[in-house]
């Protein structure tokens, strides 16, 4: 039988896409604990296991829900998880100015000069 004992943080992503007003109230409930996943190819977020395109732009999107706490963002380009190509610095650089809170880099990780190019734009953190 599992027990949790505690837990920090969870990431929200298709649900906050899907039903940013809800998304809203959870920030506000949880703060820091909720943290957005936003996941995109060509700009645009992707729900439901990459399944579905959204006629959300990304960063749109982020700024919508950093008004309304969001206080952290993991961002994966998914054209590049798992790729072993290099993180989508452009796009990554791009989001965090936009938002102003931190965000974790996800995909493409292929070596510490990734990690490194990432940390340079201020990335709060990289998950490969």
């Amino acid at each position: 039988m599992w027990k949790v004992v505690a837990i920090d943080r969870v990431i929200v992503g298709t649900a906050a896409a899907e039903h940013p007003e809800q998304a809203a109230a959870l920030f506000a409930e949880f703060g820091e604990r909720l943290v957005l996943g936003l996941d995109a190819r060509d700009g645009r977020v992707a729900v439901r296991g990459w399944e579905a395109a959204t006629e959300w732009d990304a960063v749109d999107l982020a700024q919508r829900l950093v008004a309304v706490g969001a206080r952290r963002i993991v961002f994966t380009d998914i054209a590049r998880d798992g790729a072993l190509t290099g993180p989508a610095i452009d796009s990554t650089r791009q989001l965090a100015r936009a938002v102003g809170v931190p965000v974790v880099a996800s995909g493409g990780i292929r070596s510490v000069a990734d990690i490194a190019a990432l940390a340079a734009l201020a990335a709060e953190g990289v998950e490969a």
